[in-house]
């Protein structure tokens, strides 16, 4: 096969979604863009105004528990008042949190920005999920999920690639250090605003005339399913969210050698969105999970090991492209399997179990890292991502191949 058909024959792979599919994916990918700012600037940015690694950490946490507090019953509230404006009003949210950053440096507002954020990833990520898996059939969901994974993974890296324009705006434009940060912010928020326009091509969902009640049809699946969040989540927020703080805590390093960092991570992670249904249906869906979880578990126990920069790069980089592997996958595995008419609800109480530990650990690992303990948040992620791999095993190994049901 030639290079131009083999190419052709990759493409074909990801068509056939549906117009409306595509668009929730563009949607999707547009309000990503926030999440490769997030993971760089904070960390760098905030304690040159004078916080300290626990208040920079519990500005994430403030965000991720309003999104665990609020994300169940707000969509079981779209679910019954229609998903697509629950998704609408939640990129909004998001995108005009972020201008708070670009008028103050005020710590109580700060906080504010947070719980609006919060707010409306409460609303974003369930019902982007539930949508799309409305807009798919079966045999193409976890194509579509991989190619929205991408898509967003990409928009996030040309965000951390973004994060690195202060530092040029303060070279060759004059900007003082502040002043460049918040124009990063205030472009960031329209950014992100930009993602409400493709939904206005998108029918509204069907309205479910029922109170807001626990998912009973799909409850088996959503209490294992959740439990493994809990797990992942408790260790994922010790370090991820943090991460530019280690490497700023432990090495020094600043945004002009993080952004390039944070960039080549997430197009790695955009390359495993794409590679993951292929690997998928090689194995199937939970084995996938189990082989990329279990080995990026072992590369983040090694990185306290080392502090050569080369070594940890390949490391930081190989970690995350592994860990990120598996959620398409899993996330198509998890709708597929639960009744269509209880996606949302159950898209957020998953969301809720991983972004509820998720959102106080950022807290304990700062606070570690305070305390002199710069290493030990990665070791307890690595503890805990092991307790929720052997979970998956139990759970899930015996379901590993999709059934073929139409929805």
């Amino acid at each position: 096969m030639g290079l131009s058909s083999w190419s052709r024959a990759q493409l074909t792979y990801y068509t056939g979604l549906g117009r409306e599919a595509y668009l929730l994916i563009f949607a999707s990918a547009v309000a990503s863009f926030n999440w490769g700012v997030y993971s760089v600037i904070p960390g760098v940015y905030l304690p040159q105004l004078g916080l300290d690694q626990f208040q920079v950490s519990t500005l994430y946490s403030v965000s991720g528990l309003t999104s665990a507090f609020v994300g169940i019953p707000l969509a079981m509230w779209s679910e019954r008042h229609g998903r697509k404006k629950g998704l609408s009003i939640g990129i909004a949210l998001a995108g005009s949190s972020m201008f708070v950053y670009s008028f103050s440096t005020y710590y109580p507002y700060l906080l504010a920005s947070s719980f609006v954020q919060g707010l409306g990833y409460g609303l974003y990520f369930p019902n982007s999920s539930a949508l799309l898996a409305e807009r798919t059939t079966t045999q193409k969901r976890t194509v579509a999920f991989s190619l929205s994974f991408f898509t967003g993974t990409a928009a996030s890296a040309v965000g951390t690639l973004f994060s690195g324009m202060p530092a040029v705006l303060r070279g060759s434009l004059g900007f003082g250090v502040f002043p460049s940060y918040q124009a990063v912010y205030a472009l960031a928020g329209m950014v992100v605003l930009s993602g409400c326009a493709p939904l206005v091509l998108v029918r509204e969902s069907e309205r479910v005339a029922t109170g807001l009640s626990f998912p009973k049809k799909s409850r088996w699946i959503i209490v294992r399913y959740s439990l493994v969040n809990i797990l992942i989540g408790l260790g994922a927020g010790l370090i991820i969210p943090i991460f530019s703080l280690w490497f700023h805590t432990k090495f020094g390093y600043d945004e002009t050698v993080l952004a390039p960092l944070n960039f080549a991570a997430t197009i790695a992670t955009a390359a495993a969105g794409l590679l993951a249904p292929k690997v998928a249906d090689l194995v199937g869906d939970v084995r996938t999970v189990l082989l990329t979880t279990g080995t990026a578990t072992l590369l983040i126990l090694l990185m306290p090991a080392t502090d050569s920069f080369a070594l940890l790069s390949i490391l930081f980089v190989a970690r995350q492209f592994l860990m990120n592997m598996s959620s398409p996958v899993f996330s198509s595995f998890y709708m597929t399997h639960v009744d269509p008419e209880e996606r949302a609800s159950a898209s957020a109480i998953s969301g809720t179990s991983w972004s509820f530990p998720n959102a106080i650990t950022p807290s304990v690992g700062g606070y570690l890292m305070k305390s002199g303990m710069v290493d030990l948040p990665l070791y307890l992620c690595g503890a805990s991502y092991a307790v929720g791999f052997a979970l998956t095993f139990l759970f899930f190994d015996k379901l590993n191949y999709r059934p073929r049901r139409a929805d």
